[in-house]
């Protein structure tokens, strides 16, 4: 806290001082309660200039999270720049908003200046306070303020909270803007996924049938290989088997990022369906991380059937085919039939 500075001559005060002393003997009808402190002044100083350094402190954080988010998008693994950069920019702004964690969520709830309400909102992405995610789940309405939205589900996404309400999420799948409905779909994914963390289901019966048909729509969304892939990360957690044939049809989706999600979800849902489409793109999908993907879920499918993979299987179709007509027998797995469970998306 600033104090105020001391510029005046000794002099000028003592004089000041008997003048006052005399004009109380002479009145007598000035008391304590009347004389305003010199305290009360030190304390105005300090409002305003916690008040600037608020302002200065969003904003910091604008800039910070708006890095982090940059960099987040960026490839690149754990040794690489992007991650440090996002992990420098991470700490950054928990550092920050653990400060001012209280005037951020009274902040976000403020509408009078949307400027602040809409840093406030992604800042609290990194806030510790379950009120935070209250506070954020009431600015998602159809008729709010877009870009308000975007900041206030990429905060509920990165909380990964289950107490985070799923119906103004669900809205939100709705929403004419794809920032939207990308970010909307990662927190619902999130969320679910927190949940079933604690043993919940991951939405209740009335949300899932509310929640499907929207997810369903969204693994087409022709411009937006992001919004493709959550919406297939959110099936997969999920569970549904009603959901395999979709996510089958997506599968062969040329964006490595979209194939990955698609390959996790199947895994996750564990329906033998899956294995002839999961068999078939393995060797037109990019090493690395797709690939795997697609290889994982095939083991998960099969040991969930009660039968091993070897260690250092071959990520090939032709591994595969071999391994699996092995364990399945010669007649239980034919490429481009339905004999294990669906066509595969080669036609």
């Amino acid at each position: 806290m600033t104090s105020l500075p001391i510029s005046r001559r000794a002099g000028g005060i003592l004089s000041r001082g008997v003048l006052f002393l005399s004009l109380v003997a002479l009145c007598g009808c000035v008391s304590d309660d009347e004389v305003e402190p010199i305290e009360t002044k030190t304390e105005a100083t300090a409002t305003v200039s916690n008040r600037a350094e608020y302002g200065r402190t969003l904003q910091l954080l604008d800039v910070h999270v708006g890095k982090y988010v940059f960099w987040k998008s960026q490839p690149g693994g754990k040794s690489s720049d992007a991650s440090r950069e996002r992990y420098v920019e991470r700490m950054a702004s928990v550092s920050m908003v653990r400060l001012y964690q209280d005037q951020l969520i009274e902040t976000a709830g403020d509408s009078s200046d949307l400027g602040r309400q809409r840093i406030a909102a992604k800042s609290l992405a990194f806030a510790t306070d379950p009120s935070a995610v209250t506070t954020l789940a009431s600015l998602l309405r159809i008729d709010g303020d877009t870009r308000l939205i975007v900041n206030a589900t990429f905060a509920l996404a990165e909380l990964r909270s289950p107490s985070t309400p799923a119906p103004p999420l669900i809205d939100m799948l709705s929403h004419i803007d794809p920032d939207v409905r990308n970010n909307s779909l990662l927190a619902l994914h999130k969320t679910m996924e927190s949940r079933r963390m604690t043993g919940a289901p991951p939405l209740l019966p009335i949300e899932k049938a509310q929640a499907v048909p929207l997810i369903e729509a969204a693994l087409f969304e022709p411009s937006d290989p992001q919004i493709r892939g959550h919406a297939a990360a959110c099936l997969g957690t999920i569970g549904d088997r009603a959901s395999v044939e979709p996510l089958i049809n997506l599968l062969p989706d040329p964006e490595p990022f979209v194939r990955t999600r698609t390959a996790v979800a199947l895994g996750n849902i564990g329906d033998p369906r899956a294995i002839t489409a999961l068999v078939a793109v393995i060797d037109e999908t990019s090493q690395g991380t797709p690939r795997t993907a697609v290889t994982l879920a095939l083991q998960a499918i099969v040991e969930r059937g009660g039968r091993t993979v070897p260690p250092y299987m071959a990520q090939t179709e032709r591994a595969w085919i071999a391994f699996l007509k092995e364990r399945l027998g010669p007649e239980s797995f034919i490429p481009g039939s339905d004999a294990s469970g669906g066509d595969s998306p080669r036609r």
